[in-house]
């Protein structure tokens, strides 16, 4: 393999090959199954994952702090936005939802701020910039996007906000859950 890349390195890339795969498919199914259907589908999945790995790491490490717990419930409530994701997909297609849920990583940092009075450096916040910015690059189609009526734009771009929104809500309510917890 290649030398200077290590272990984080591979699996981080493996993720985003996943994700841009996911995707595709999300989009494929999004014409059979409800955004709904499709969100319990893919958390049943995630959950069979979660369990298997526990039991292949045999690690079963769980929060033991009220609070911890109230930040995981409610970053699990959050994840009701993936069904926006999927309605933003079936209504704008993948590029156009994923250009508009790269603002997940800002906003990311803007609820850090918010929600756990914690401050990104500047050096983050460059690191978010060009992460923006290479995400929107890659996913830059090399033909125009056919075009999509007003009431499905409208509807796509908001459901695609809600869906970064509750994404980066989600990210910063799990920190929360696990600032105060020692586990793996």
């Amino acid at each position: 393999m290649i030398d200077w890349l290590g272990l984080g390195d591979i699996f981080a890339i493996l993720a985003a090959i996943v994700w841009a795969l996911s995707n595709i498919l999300y989009k494929g199914f999004s014409h059979h199954l409800t955004p709904m259907q499709l969100n319990i589908s893919k958390s049943v999945l995630a959950s069979a994952m979660m369990l298997t790995t526990i039991a292949i790491t045999q690690d079963a490490a769980l929060p033991h702090h009220l609070t911890s717990w109230l930040w995981l419930i409610a970053g699990g409530v959050i994840a009701i936005g993936d069904s926006a994701y999927f309605t933003a997909l079936r209504n704008i297609g993948p590029a156009r939802t994923l250009i508009i849920e790269s603002l997940a990583p800002a906003l990311v940092g803007v609820f850090n701020i918010l929600l756990l009075n914690h401050y990104l450096s500047p050096f983050s916040w460059c690191g978010i910039v060009l992460t923006t910015i290479g995400v929107v690059i890659a996913i830059k189609p090399e033909k125009t996007l056919p075009q999509v009526d007003h009431q499905h734009y409208r509807k796509g771009v908001l459901c695609a906000l809600a869906a970064a929104i509750c994404q980066a809500l989600g990210m910063v309510m799990s920190k929360g859950a696990l600032n105060n917890e020692h586990m793996s």
